[in-house]
């Protein structure tokens, strides 16, 4: 508004044909302006709907209120070639950054019980930034919600440097680390598991075993106050609202004693071509999408906001 008299009038002008095409676009929408008579321009007027919404009778869902489902109550056995899985044997390793757990799943081949902490990322790459999960909106006097402490699972790392970090600490410890293929990874998340689900049929006992989009999202900060428009299963509460800590024991292990195969940050496995693909699901995925199966492709060199790295160990020989 400030300036000449001509800016002034242009406003002016502006203001006046914004008030005209509201006046248009509010007689159009509400079914009073169809001078042709014509079909294909009516629209729904207020009064019909009023009496047509009266006649509909309201119930809520049964399931409305959130599943919590006991933690670490569901000590699964399965069956693997006919023969029921136990948690295999368990060993505790040294290494820069903090000791980590693993578990044999095969011969020779040992898995870490949790996602690699950040903590121990970050002996190799001091300045590795995790960063934050981005709040909804704009104008934010905050980044987000923080994944940066050291407990959590690092993120935003790439293929290429999840497998520069296997070889670092394979030669600073004189074990054999590497990144799962495709094929140990699905054997181990399984842990002779049947069917598409870590939980079985009951799609709300998610809550057991893995941090997915659930009813937590919605206390996820957003300048949308009013609702929340991320994907979740509203139905369910797993008590996370983005990245748990990598040994939390809030969820059950599977059979072979592995936590969080499924959900909170997925896992970069190597397929049988090379590719870079990341498995598991994370805390934003929704359950009926979380199946064992799933996969996703990515450049080597991306540094997805949503995947880490869970390692294998290999007996040496």
């Amino acid at each position: 508004w400030a300036g000449d008299g001509t800016n002034h009038v242009e406003n002016l002008a502006r203001m006046e044909c914004s008030r005209k095409l509201r006046q248009y676009a509010e007689k159009r929408f509400q079914g009073f302006w169809n001078p042709a008579d014509d079909p294909e321009l009516d629209t729904y007027d207020y009064e019909q709907a009023a009496k047509d919404l009266a006649k509909i009778k309201y119930e809520p869902p049964k399931t409305a209120k959130a599943f919590k489902g006991s933690k670490a109550s569901n000590n699964l056995k399965a069956v693997d070639g006919g023969v029921v899985q136990e948690p295999g044997p368990r060993t505790v390793c040294e290494m820069p950054g903090g000791a980590l757990a693993f578990r044999k799943v095969a011969d020779g081949v040992w898995f870490a019980e949790t996602e690699l902490p950040l903590a121990n990322y970050l002996a190799f790459c001091p300045d590795h930034y995790n960063g934050f999960i981005d709040w909804l909106g704009k104008d934010h006097n905050c980044p987000g919600e923080s994944v940066m402490s050291p407990s959590q699972p690092v993120i935003r790392v790439s293929f290429n440097e999840a497998k520069e970090y296997a070889a670092w600490l394979s030669e600073k410890t004189g074990r054999k680390f590497r990144l799962p293929s495709e094929a140990e990874w699905e054997r181990a998340a399984r842990a002779g598991a049947v069917g598409d689900y870590a939980w079985g049929a009951d799609i709300a006992a998610f809550t057991n075993v893995a941090n997915l989009a659930d009813a937590r999202v919605e206390d996820l900060p957003n300048q949308f106050y009013f609702f929340n428009p991320r994907l979740r299963y509203h139905l369910a509460d797993d008590g996370e609202m983005t990245v748990a800590a990598a040994d939390t024991g809030a969820y059950a292990p599977n059979a072979y004693g592995l936590r969080n195969m499924i959900g909170n940050v997925e896992e970069w496995c190597e397929s049988q071509n090379g590719e870079a693909i990341a498995r598991g699901g994370a805390f934003d995925t929704l359950p009926h999408r979380a199946k064992f199966g799933r996969r996703n492709t990515y450049y080597p060199w991306q540094r997805v906001y949503n995947t880490g790295i869970r390692l294998v160990m290999e007996d040496r020989r």
